[in-house]
């Protein structure tokens, strides 16, 4: 979570997973549903720049997990913008708690039993909520947003997804397969062994006896 105490390691933790190849997200603290803040939310112009470092790499093809939604959202909220969203927590997902209780969000609780939970208590839950703004329980405002606005949405992701395939593609192109080819080339009779034994099998031009059956 990147607040002020942990810009630093937020950046170390997303270069080590993207130098080894790993989708990585590093995501922007939030406050709770008072809007208070439980720790120093930092400077907005540093993190705003490492958010827009975010934007662009993801859009080159690095493997940044956030969706450019999101990242999008939480630079507005940085910036204090209005973002239209309606929030759909309790509606397309929700939280069930250790002891089976239905919570709206991982922040909004409520007391009923997840087995008493019905239809029309998920459609109720289908609208704006008072909570809404400013919300940083991200996966309710990234599945709200992918319901929302579907093409847009998936629609860059799967363009920034499809700028990886050229990395993936010079990346399977390792030492191990260039040895193999290479092994190849110098065991021009490789293709005629057999069930991984070091014989050759019989050559094209080898004479073959058939016995005539009894």
């Amino acid at each position: 979570m990147i607040c002020a105490d942990t810009l630093p390691e937020s950046q170390a933790v997303l270069e080590t997973g993207l130098s080894r190849g790993i989708p990585t997200e590093v995501r922007l603290v939030h406050a709770d549903p008072l809007q208070r803040f439980r720790v120093d939310r930092g400077q907005r112009d540093e993190l705003e720049r490492f958010i827009d470092s975010m934007i662009e790499r993801k859009r080159r093809g690095e493997k940044i997990h956030t969706s450019e939604a999101i990242l999008n959202y939480q630079r507005s909220l940085l910036r204090g913008e209005h973002v239209e969203w309606t929030c759909m927590a309790g509606y397309k997902l929700f939280f069930v708690s250790a002891q089976g209780k239905f919570w709206i969000c991982s922040m909004v609780h409520t007391d009923k039993h997840i087995m008493d939970v019905t239809l029309d208590d998920l459609y109720a839950n289908y609208r704006k909520k008072s909570c809404q703004k400013g919300c940083g329980v991200y996966c309710a405002v990234s599945a709200s947003l992918l319901v929302e606005k579907p093409a847009q949405v998936l629609g860059k992701e799967i363009v920034a997804r499809a700028k990886r395939i050229p990395s993936m593609f010079r990346r399977s192109l390792t030492p191990d397969t260039d040895k193999a080819t290479h092994g190849a080339i110098a065991n021009p009779d490789g293709t005629h062994e057999m069930n991984g034994s070091t014989k050759s099998g019989p050559s094209a031009h080898d004479p073959v006896t058939l016995r005539q059956s009894v």
